[in-house]
């Protein structure tokens, strides 16, 4: 089975589900990725989550 390559824009969004409540393996289920890739996702990108919601990044 080959490897499924995610956009940011798709990384930023299960972010954005984990932020609003979600259980990170729920997100992964849905995006077909262990809990542990969605974590990654968040480390990498969870401030630039923010700042594109017009939040603040630190």
């Amino acid at each position: 089975m080959k490897k499924r390559e995610f956009t940011e824009e798709e990384k930023i969004a299960a972010i954005r589900q984990t932020e609003a409540g979600r259980a990170a393996a729920d997100v992964g289920r849905e995006f077909g990725v262990l809990k542990h890739a969605v974590h990654g996702w968040m480390a990498k990108y969870q401030g630039r989550a923010r700042t594109e919601r017009g939040g603040h990044s630190g």
